[in-house]
């Protein structure tokens, strides 16, 4: 994945714009907008300095607050046109455990209490986060959790494509993955194992 460089001659937007990138975990470089060079393949920069920049960029105004979101926005821009498909891997139970991923590259992995918190997340990542596809991969470890949350999220997002996964050995903890919950690391191999289309 290509650089993202901050380039703004404006102290304030800079301490925003670097607050908020470091939140996402994106490597990045400081410049001055002058300095911006063909190392950058991303440039995050101001609306107002906008004209200023020589290359593809980005103002910080459009994008997301939300660092997952905002993450994926900036993970859709550095990408390649034909890869843009959103993969979400779910472990169903009382946690919701999930794993976001873009074109290969992980967003996030979080957990989610209940569904509808789950579909909050999901609106915005649809809405503001570009794509040609979303892939839903469900473990079937709890069936009746995750027909109900298939079902939810088909009436929420009618394009989805959804699969159910057996999620046999998924849920074993490594020590070396202390940075994951449970819940999130199922999520995380769930969505790269192969299931079953789900048939409302």
């Amino acid at each position: 994945m290509g650089l993202i460089c901050i380039a703004t001659a404006d102290g304030r937007a800079y301490y925003s714009i670097l607050t908020r990138l470091r939140r996402t975990g994106l490597a990045y470089r400081s410049l001055t907008p002058e300095l911006v060079d063909n190392k950058c393949a991303l440039i995050l920069t101001t609306r107002g300095e906008l004209d200023r920049i020589k290359g593809a960029a980005v103002a910080i105004e459009d994008l997301s607050e939300d660092p997952v979101i905002m993450k994926g926005q900036l993970v859709a821009k550095l990408g390649k046109e034909g890869k843009r498909e959103l993969l979400l891997g779910i472990d169903p139970g009382l946690r919701i455990g999930v794993a976001m991923f873009y074109s290969n590259v992980k967003i996030a992995s979080l957990t989610f209490r209940s569904t509808g918190e789950l579909l909050g997340m999901l609106d915005s990542m649809v809405q503001n986060i570009p794509h040609s596809k979303l892939v839903v991969k469900m473990g079937n470890g709890a069936p009746k959790h995750s027909r109900l949350l298939a079902r939810a999220i088909i009436r929420r997002v009618s394009s989805a494509t959804i699969e159910i996964v057996d999620e046999k050995g998924t849920s074993s903890y490594r020590p070396r993955q202390r940075d994951l919950t449970r819940d999130q690391l199922a999520a995380e191999r769930i969505a790269y194992r192969k299931g079953l289309p789900f048939v409302v």
